[in-house]
């Protein structure tokens, strides 16, 4: 917005513009058609939507923390939206996979995304797995966070993931690090031949070259030739 503002972006073409703006929809055209042959079959879930989202994806793939995440996007006012959306995601994966078609990464996930999740607020899921009676023989105890307080290792795949996360996100923030240190490097390596240019063009200018200056004001930005004020040279 502010980058448009000093574009000179009129207010009415500032608002279509932000319209376009849309969030991340991964694999949003198999997941419609997917849901459509299932829609078929089940008709009672003809008034639900699908609306892909990359939350989940995102801070797992970037090994973010919730913190991290909220403060990548400036969600303070929204936290408990977001955390309440991350529980919704872990019960939606621990209720609807088959234990048939849950591969190793998806397990990673799970169990990651459950220790999040108590993590910041333990109260979303004590709740939930208090009255969800799950049957231990098919998570294989693993997935499913314990009630009641513990540490962080309790869950051995879980910390697994988090550290594995925390380390990719300390290479990334490198990274960034890097390319400004190389960015800072280039514009300083760049000033000085500006500033030699600008010293080429004065000394021109000096001996008598043409040298053009804005007068009248800066307001219409016209460029006119300077003129002398010395009179004509006298001959003899």
């Amino acid at each position: 917005m502010a980058a448009m503002k000093a574009d000179g972006v009129e207010y009415e073409e500032r608002m279509n513009r932000l319209e376009q703006i849309d969030y991340a929809k991964p694999l949003s055209e198999l997941i419609d058609a997917a849901y459509e042959r299932y829609r078929s079959g089940n008709p009672w879930v003809a008034e639900y939507h699908v609306e892909p989202k990359s939350v989940v994806r995102e801070m797992f793939s970037r090994g973010m923390t919730f913190s991290e995440y909220i403060a990548e996007y400036q969600l303070g006012r929204s936290e408990g939206v977001v955390l309440r959306y991350l529980a919704q995601g872990y019960r939606a994966l621990r209720r609807t996979v088959p234990i048939a078609a849950r591969t190793e990464a998806l397990i990673d996930v799970i169990s990651w995304l459950g220790e999040l999740v108590r993590g910041v607020d333990s109260s979303l899921l004590e709740e939930w797995e208090a009255l969800a009676h799950p049957d231990d023989a098919e998570t294989g105890g693993e997935i499913r966070p314990q009630a009641g307080p513990r540490g962080i290792t309790a869950n051995r795949r879980a910390f697994t993931v988090m550290v594995r996360g925390a380390l990719f996100r300390r290479v990334e923030l490198a990274a960034r690090r890097v390319a400004a240190r190389a960015t800072r490097r280039g514009e300083a390596a760049r000033g000085p031949s500006r500033r030699c240019d600008s010293r080429r063009v004065r000394a021109r200018g000096d001996r008598g070259g043409p040298i053009t200056r804005a007068r009248g004001g800066a307001r219409d930005g016209v460029t006119r030739p300077h003129r002398s004020r010395r009179g004509p040279r006298g001959r003899g």
